[in-house]
């Protein structure tokens, strides 16, 4: 199950069974302008990205803080 909003994908979930609870495989965070800033796996460590003025990604933080 995809989970979208205001147009943008937020988060991929795996439908459980009647009595599960569905699990989230993938989230995705955007900033006021629509970019992409944060990519969280089900582990729940984050990979984020950072821009400059020009929305340009000037940097990322893998999921060891790196």
């Amino acid at each position: 199950m995809v989970e979208t909003r205001q147009g943008l994908i937020a988060a991929v979930r795996m439908r459980g069974r009647a009595w599960e609870l569905d699990t989230e495989i993938i989230r995705y965070g955007y900033d006021a302008s629509g970019r992409l800033t944060e990519v969280v796996n089900s582990s729940g460590r984050p990979l984020r990205f950072d821009y400059d003025a020009a929305g340009r990604m000037i940097r990322w933080a893998d999921r060891n803080g790196t």
